[in-house]
């Protein structure tokens, strides 16, 4: 998976133009997925829909807030469909994953 993730991360600079933190941020958010993959004894090719939203369950367990969530599955969207794009997966088990929707709190209103 190492590989295949130095090789996402090249495609994001150099055909993507992305920034350095972007960058970062995804192989931020993906190395720790490799590491949850290992720990749970996967590999690239057994991961389904459902490991990762129980991946993203651990996540908001652990206490990351909703948008850090949301952060990491796009990361993910984005290594899976280059992973089918460059024929390494046949299917993207995060097609139709929707990112949890952040709470949206009611503004304060100041009173006189």
């Amino acid at each position: 998976m190492q590989a295949l993730l130095q090789n996402f991360l090249a495609y994001l600079a150099v055909e993507r133009g992305l920034a350095d933190n972007t960058i970062q941020s995804y192989g931020r958010d993906l190395k720790n997925y490799a590491t949850y993959l290992a720990n749970k004894k996967m590999t690239i090719n057994s991961v389904t829909q459902t490991s990762i939203i129980s991946y993203l369950l651990h996540l908001q367990g652990k206490g990351l807030a909703t948008a850090s969530v949301s952060r990491n599955l796009a990361s993910l969207k984005s290594f899976f469909h280059f992973l089918v794009r460059e024929n390494v997966l046949s299917s993207d088990p995060t097609l139709n994953l929707e990112s949890p929707k952040q709470q949206k709190k009611l503004p304060q209103v100041l009173t006189t």
